[in-house]
């Protein structure tokens, strides 16, 4: 009986110690559970924080580069206009080079394709600017034809980029703009009227040309006459 009882003491005494060594087990887990959890927090935390710092980086980098490269546009539209009155006068007193084939189609593309002269398209510049550009255009191209006859038939049309009529077109553009411009401004106007006149007298521009231009005549040739009388 004796020997009973204390194998029921030894079996108790082994239950307990097994259970305490069990609670003690799990407190281990949840404290691990706890660093690990806190180490995930922490890392996310580093996480937003290094993200927060890259957002505001790049931000950063392309508020600067936007900023950068309208600093760096420092030419203006009187700066587009010289660059192609210096082509020109470089057309006029020298004798006929490839380069200059070249010159006419540059300015032919600022004008109708969209390309970009010192940071500036043709549609950015003022009424006056475009014409002046327009009549570097005839200048350049009457320039070159009085040197090599018919040489717009050798440039290469690419892209649906036409050269061959850029004569008419150009003539075209430069009335239809100084149209517009003498219906409200007469200043403007007079200077439009002042260029023409230099282009009719330079280009050879006269006036059955100018009818060509326009097969149903109408109210558009009527103000084209105004431009190219002068009156």
């Amino acid at each position: 009986m004796l020997g009973i009882i204390i194998l029921m003491l030894i079996f108790i005494i082994y239950l307990l110690i097994s259970n305490n060594y069990k609670n003690s087990n799990k407190e281990e887990d949840y404290d691990r559970l706890e660093i690990v959890d806190t180490n995930k927090d922490d890392n996310q935390k580093m996480e937003a924080v290094d993200n927060s710092d890259n957002n505001e980086y790049n931000n950063g980098e392309m508020n600067n580069n936007i900023s950068s490269n309208s600093e760096n546009n420092s030419y203006s539209e009187d700066d587009v206009i010289s660059y192609f009155e210096s082509n020109e006068k470089e057309v006029k007193n020298s004798g006929f080079k490839e380069k200059f084939k070249e010159y006419f189609i540059e300015i032919v593309d600022f004008i109708f394709y969209g390309t970009e002269i010192k940071g500036h398209t043709f549609n950015e510049l003022t009424n006056t600017g475009k014409l002046k550009v327009i009549s570097a255009a005839l200048k350049i191209d009457s320039l070159i034809e009085d040197k090599v006859p018919g040489y717009k038939e050798s440039i290469t049309s690419a892209g649906g980029r036409v050269y061959t009529n850029a004569k008419e077109k150009l003539t075209e553009l430069f009335l239809d703009i100084s149209s517009n411009v003498c219906k409200n401004k007469e200043e403007e106007c007079d200077k439009a009227k002042e260029l023409f006149g230099e282009i009719k007298s330079t280009c050879k521009i006269g006036w059955s040309f100018i009818k060509k231009l326009l097969k149903n005549g109408g109210n558009k040739l009527k103000d084209w006459y105004e431009i190219y009388s002068g009156k």
